[in-house]
C-alpha cells in the first residue's frame, strides 16, 4: 500500500444506472465521493463509493434525448453551461436547459431563422451565454439568457475582405461583458450586455487564432506573410490595443494556452525546436520559462483532453497553473505521476510522492490539484499538496470490468452539482449526460 494513502472510506454501497454509449471513460469526484463512469463499447456501469457523503447519480440523458428536432442526424455539442437551476447544452440545432433538479426539460432556444449552430463559448459570462451561427458563413452571435431561456440579441458579425462562402475556423471566447470572434483572421468584440461592437481588427497580412480570454488580456496568435515565424499576442479585451508581441519560433504553432493569468502556452514543433515546449510569459511578453516537454525522466503530457474535430475546438488543457507554478503528468514515470515547474526559472520542483497510478488532472485550488489517479484495480481520487507534492487519497473505489482509461472526460461543478461530459462533439458518439450531487 503506498505510503501516501490517507483517509481511506469505509463501506462502498455501489450505485449502478446503465446507458448506451462508444467507448470513453468519464470520471468525477466531489467532496469525499468518487464517481466513476466507464463506458464500453455497449453498455456503461456508473459506479459510486463514498463513506457518509455518497454521492448520488440525480439523473442521466441517453443521446436520442438531446436532439432537439429529433431525427437521426448527428448533432454536435459545443458548450456545457451549469447555473443554480439548470444544465444547459448548446448543440447543432440550438440551446437546451434541463432541471438540476430531476432532468425535466426546462426550456429551449432554436437557433433562429433555421440557421445551425457552428459554436458556442465553452464558458458561460454570469447568466449570459454566446452561441455562434448561420447559413453559408457563421456570422452572427447570439446571447442567450440563461435564466429566463431566451434569445435576448443578435449580433452581425462583419464579413472579411476576400474571405470565403465557409470560414476555415470561427473561434468564440467570452470574459466579463465581452465576447470576442474570430473569422478567417479578423477579430471582432461585442459587448454582450449591449450587443454593440466595440472594436475589430483586420490585421493586415496576418492570420490568428483566439485562444483564451481573461478581464485582463486576449491571448491570440499570429502568422504574417510580411514575416516569418509565430507570434503569441496579447490585447486589452475592452478596447482591442494590443499589448504585447513575443517571437515563439519560425514555423512553430500553438498547440495550446494553458493559462491566460500568468500567460502560460504550449508550442508544437518547428524549426529548432524538434519537440514542445511549454513557454511562461510575464506581463511584458517577456519569457520566464521554457520547459521542454521530453528530457531525461520526462515526457510531459501535452495534449488537452478535447476532441478538435469540430470548428472553434479550443483543447482543454491537460497542464493547470496555480500562481508561479505549472502541474502537468510525466508520462514517463510508472505509473504516469504529476511533476511541479517553477514558472519563473522552468526548474523542477518536486516530483508526486504517495503516487497511486496512471493520472489524469482535474483542477487545482489552493488546497492543492485535484486528480484522479488509476493503480492496483482501483480509482483514487487524490490532491496533491502545492509545497511538497505529497499525495492523499480522498476517496477510492474498485474499478469496473469496463474500466479501460481515465484521459478523454470533461467534469463541470457548480455549487455542489456535477455534471460529466465525454470530450466528443459528437453527441451520437458520446453517453448522456450525468448529473451528480
Amino acid at each position: 500500500m503506498p505510503t501516501g494513502r490517507k483517509g481511506r472510506s469505509g463501506g462502498r454501497g455501489p450505485l449502478i444506472a446503465v446507458v448506451a454509449v462508444v467507448s470513453v471513460i468519464l470520471v468525477v469526484a466531489v467532496g469525499a465521493g468518487l464517481v466513476w463512469m466507464a463506458v464500453g463499447s455497449g453498455d456503461v456501469e456508473l459506479s459510486v463509493a463514498g463513506g457518509d457523503d455518497e454521492m448520488e447519480i440525480a439523473w442521466t440523458k441517453e443521446s436520442k434525448e438531446e436532439r432537439l428536432g429529433g431525427g437521426s442526424e448527428p448533432v454536435a455539442t459545443y458548450a456545457t453551461w451549469l447555473t443554480g437551476e439548470f444544465v444547459i447544452r448548446a448543440s447543432t440545432d440550438g440551446v437546451a436547459a434541463y432541471r438540476v433538479a430531476d432532468g425535466t426539460p426546462a426550456w429551449t432556444v432554436p437557433v433562429p431563422d433555421g440557421a445551425r449552430m457552428c459554436t458556442a463559448a465553452t464558458t458561460a459570462s454570469g447568466d449570459r451565454g454566446v452561441i455562434a451561427y448561420g447559413g453559408g458563413r457563421c456570422d452572427r452571435l447570439g446571447v442567450i439568457d440563461l435564466k429566463a431561456g431566451k434569445l435576448a440579441r443578435t449580433m452581425k458579425v462583419p464579413t472579411p475582405k476576400n474571405a470565403g462562402q465557409q470560414p476555415e475556423v470561427t473561434r468564440l471566447v467570452v470574459a466579463g461583458d465581452v465576447a470576442v470572434v474570430d473569422d478567417e483572421g479578423a477579430m471582432t468584440a461585442f459587448g454582450i450586455s449591449d450587443g454593440r461592437q466595440r472594436w475589430r481588427q483586420t490585421d493586415g497580412d496576418c492570420r490568428g487564432d483566439v485562444w483564451a480570454m481573461g478581464d485582463k488580456r486576449l491571448v491570440s496568435d499570429r502568422r504574417c506573410i510580411s514575416k516569418r515565424g509565430t507570434f503569441l499576442v496579447t490585447f486589452d479585451p475592452a478596447t482591442g490595443k494590443e499589448l504585447t508581441e513575443t517571437f515563439l519560433g519560425d514555423r512553430t504553432v500553438v498547440l495550446n494556452v494553458v493559462s491566460h493569468d500568468p500567460v502560460v502556452v504550449v508550442t508544437g514543433p518547428g524549426a529548432g525546436a524538434p519537440i514542445p515546449v511549454v513557454v511562461a510569459l510575464d506581463a511584458a511578453g517577456e519569457k520566464t520559462a521554457e520547459i521542454p516537454a521530453e528530457a531525461a525522466g520526462r515526457d510531459l503530457q501535452v495534449l488537452g483532453t478535447t476532441s478538435l474535430t469540430s470548428s472553434a475546438a479550443i483543447d482543454q488543457p491537460s497542464m493547470v497553473v496555480h500562481g508561479d507554478t505549472l502541474y502537468a503528468v510525466n508520462k514517463a514515470a510508472d505509473p504516469w505521476a504529476m511533476v511541479a515547474f517553477d514558472l519563473t526559472t522552468g526548474k523542477e520542483r518536486w516530483a508526486e510522492k504517495g503516487n497511486q497510478g496512471e493520472t489524469k488532472i482535474i483542477r487545482v485550488d489552493d488546497r492543492g490539484v485535484w486528480a484522479l489517479q488509476i493503480g492496483g484495480g482501483e480509482g483514487h481520487l487524490v490532491v496533491t499538496d502545492h509545497k511538497t507534492g505529497e499525495t492523499s487519497v480522498v476517496k477510492e473505489g474498485a474499478l469496473t470490468p469496463a474500466w479501460s482509461s481515465i484521459k478523454s472526460s470533461q467534469v463541470f461543478e457548480h455549487q455542489g452539482t456535477l455534471v460529466v461530459t465525454p470530450t466528443s462533439r459528437e453527441i451520437d458518439a458520446v453517453p448522456s449526460l450525468t448529473v451528480l450531487r
